[in-house]
């Protein structure tokens, strides 16, 4: 019998499965330990809702019941707004770091913690020549002819 069929008996659709199952008691407090121990531990809320098998919603309502201050998500840091104040200090930093400091865009996109692609985007901001590959590594050159061996 599918769900969208009516029962023979009522003539209603039937309830369809439920995601997760009701819990016993006994099996709640078990779960809410495993939550508790898990969060004081410091596991992300997603981690501790794949490990006891249900939704984040009900990680956050046990703990929130069982009086936890529930952590606020960790997130990547201010957004850099094009034309904005801290996106002109930024490309002046990233600018400085690699003309200066002679350091390449992959270990200052490192350094920020953001993608190669902004700190290339933040260099090209900067007006900065970016060099060739290799650039920083070659000596000068001398203007004199070099003899034959």
């Amino acid at each position: 019998m599918t769900t969208s069929q009516p029962t023979p008996a009522t003539g209603q659709k039937p309830i369809p499965h439920l995601k997760y199952p009701k819990l016993t008691p006994t099996q709640y407090a078990m779960i809410r330990r495993k939550i508790l121990n898990r969060h004081r531990n410091g596991a992300p809320l997603a981690a501790i809702a794949r490990d006891v098998g249900r939704g984040t919603k009900f990680i956050r309502s046990v703990l929130t019941e069982a009086g936890v201050q529930i952590r606020k998500q960790r997130t990547a840091g201010p957004r850099l707004r094009p034309g904005s104040v801290a996106e002109k200090q930024a490309a002046a930093r990233v600018g400085r770091m690699y003309s200066d400091d002679k350091k390449s865009i992959r270990t200052i996109a490192a350094e920020l913690g953001v993608s190669y692609g902004t700190a290339h985007r933040l260099l090209h901001l900067s007006g900065v020549e970016i060099r060739n590959r290799g650039d920083w590594r070659r000596q000068p050159t001398s203007a004199a002819p070099r003899e034959d061996r």
